[in-house]
Order: structure tokens, then C-alpha cells, then sequence
């Protein structure tokens, strides 16, 4: 600790989000479930636990693309502390090609298939936010995978 600050960059406590403890999961962590089956996979795709963290990326900056003097103006390279994206299917696909998590069990679309199955035989339930924000059942379960 320098000059009395704590650390800018932030990673929240594993141990707070474990997957078990969730009693609603959304359909990218009930995905990773069937594509890694482990509780670190499961807990990336909680958009509560992503949030948490603050991590320093590389940026680059242009600025004033012409001065007055003719010069194109300045690039700034450096770092800025970012927060993760929220979970996505897009997300789920870039961690199933670069391997994230290990060895997925099955492909992206073989775990839907699985999903939208044990969705279909009842063995899962669903719930959705209606345009005026209030939770609604998702009475046909296909409605509920119909994820963009």
C-alpha cells in the first residue's frame, strides 16, 4: 500500500457467490453448469459476482485529431480500471473457444439442446421480466431460452 490508499484494482470475494448458495440461476449460469460443471464457471456467468471487479486494461487514447499547427494531435497509451461486461451468450461462446474453464463437456449448442430438454421435461422452472419490470412466469419453457 502506497501513500495510504488501498489497491484501485478489485476482485470480489469467491467465497460470498458461491454458485449453491443462488437459488435463481440465469440461463448463462445454468449453460456453464452443463458445458464445465465446475462452481468457478458457474460463478463467472453471476453478473452480481462480475461487477465486483475492478481490473486495470490497456487503452489508447487520441486526442485532438488536428492542431492548429498542423500536427495530427496526440495518442495516450496506458491503463484504466474497468468493470466486466455482464454475462452473455457471447461471453459463454468466446470461453467455450479459448478453453477458459477447461474442456467444455459439450458444445454451446449441445448445452441449449440439454437445457431447453430438461426444460421441456419439467425439470426446471423459469421466470421472466415483463415490459413493466415485474416478474412474470414463463409458462412455455422454450420462451425462456429464446435468449438472442
Amino acid at each position: 500500500m502506497r501513500a495510504g490508499l488501498e489497491p484501485f484494482e478489485k476482485t470480489p470475494d469467491p467465497t460470498q457467490f458461491h454458485p449453491t448458495s443462488k437459488g435463481i440461476w440465469t440461463v448463462p449460469m445454468a449453460l456453464a453448469l452443463i458445458l464445465w460443471g465446475t462452481p468457478e464457471a458457474i460463478m463467472e456467468q453471476q453478473d452480481d459476482y462480475t461487477d465486483g471487479f475492478l481490473e486495470w486494461a490497456p487503452c489508447s487514447y487520441r486526442f485532438l485529431p488536428t492542431l492548429p499547427n498542423g500536427d495530427d494531435g496526440k495518442t495516450v497509451s496506458g491503463f484504466e480500471l474497468r468493470r466486466r461486461p455482464p454475462a452473455s451468450l457471447n461471453s459463454l461462446e468466446l470461453a467455450v473457444s479459448s478453453h477458459r474453464y477447461g474442456e467444455p463437456h459439450t458444445s454451446l449448442d449441445g448445452a441449449k439442446a440439454a437445457l431447453i430438454n430438461a426444460g421441456s421435461r419439467g425439470c426446471l422452472s423459469a421466470t421472466g421480466i415483463d415490459a413493466a419490470g415485474n416478474e412474470t412466469v414463463i409458462t412455455s419453457f422454450m420462451e425462456s431460452i429464446a435468449v438472442p
